[in-house]
């Protein structure tokens, strides 16, 4: 996760003098996505004070999943062995559920085969992988090499961890903890794609757009959100284009290259975790395929935009 730079813009709409006021900011620089705050609080100083809650939480874990600048999961995929903070091997546990419940469809363990798409998609002059080069990364892909056992995290054989289909949804769970147990319950926090609501906003809930994949600044569709978490994943948010074809950063384990089925999966859960693993695994699935694993949840929705623009709705979400 490449750092940037920094930049606060707030803004102020103060309703009245004794109701709480409307604040919102944005900034750059963790995950490498701009981060959007938004709610109602009592001051600008309580304002102030669940920003800073977002920001140390943000620049703490992302430093924690960053596999490209030093930090524990760098560290992890170098030196095959670790004893680690109980938050990377708790991620990590929950990479390894995801997979299986999932049945392989969010695997953390395709970081042989996911570096040489990165290392394609920032180059000068981007290339694409070749098939012989994927498939030989993805034999060291086997989730049975990743093994914790209290505070250590082993990786056997050649196998690397990459975090980036948990990482967003999984620190959004602990935002949204953290700034509970502060009090803050009314504001929502958008990690690029990953939205996190506190609360319904005074009855109404939160009215979340959804991206349309083939307009930049259109709406596919809006959501009302309480107190929950709406995760997008979406083939126009991180690509390069070779010989005039886009490729996109979601990689398919069946064919090692980027989905082509879908332009975007929408998901709507209490969980962000949940909501990021399955929002991804889901784009990588045909429709019935995912439905199944959707069965193994309760008061879930989702949307799939497919590739001939076609909306399906399911559970939640259903129109």
């Amino acid at each position: 996760m490449k750092k940037g730079f920094f930049v606060l813009i707030l803004f102020i709409a103060l309703l009245t003098s004794c109701s709480p006021a409307k604040y919102s900011t944005q900034f750059y620089g963790y995950f490498d996505t701009v981060i959007s705050v938004e709610g109602y609080f009592d001051s600008e100083e309580d304002f102030n004070k669940a920003c800073g809650i977002v920001t140390t939480t943000l620049r703490e874990y992302d430093s924690l999943f960053d596999i490209y600048d030093d930090g524990e999961l760098k560290k992890l995929n170098e030196e095959r062995e670790l004893v680690s903070s109980p938050e990377l091997v708790r991620a990590i546990e929950f990479g390894v559920e995801a997979y299986n419940v999932t049945n392989g469809y969010c695997n953390i363990a395709m970081g042989n085969t996911l570096s040489l798409w990165h290392d394609a998609r920032e180059s000068d002059s981007p290339y694409l992988p070749t098939l012989i080069s994927l498939q030989e990364a993805q034999r060291h892909s086997d989730i049975s090499n990743v093994k914790t056992d209290g505070e250590r995290i082993t990786l056997d054989g050649e196998t690397l961890i990459d975090m980036g289909a948990v990482a967003k949804g999984f620190v959004s769970d602990v935002l949204r903890q953290r700034l509970t147990d502060a009090g803050f319950d009314n504001m929502y926090v958008n990690l690029g794609g990953n939205v996190v609501v506190l609360g319904n906003k005074d009855g109404n809930g939160w009215n979340v757009g959804i991206r349309d994949p083939l307009n930049e600044s259109g709406i596919a569709d809006a959501v009302n959100v309480n107190d929950a978490c709406l995760v997008t994943s979406g083939s126009y948010q991180r690509f390069f284009e070779y010989n005039g074809k886009k490729y996109h950063h979601i990689i398919s384990p069946d064919t090692l290259y980027p989905s082509d089925r879908y332009l975007s999966v929408t998901v709507l859960y209490e969980n962000g975790a949940w909501a990021d693993v399955l929002s991804t695994a889901l784009f990588n699935m045909s429709i019935d395929d995912g439905k199944e694993v959707l069965e193994k949840f309760d008061n879930i929705g989702v949307m799939w935009i497919t590739s001939d623009n076609e909306y399906i709705y399911y559970g939640t979400l259903k129109k």
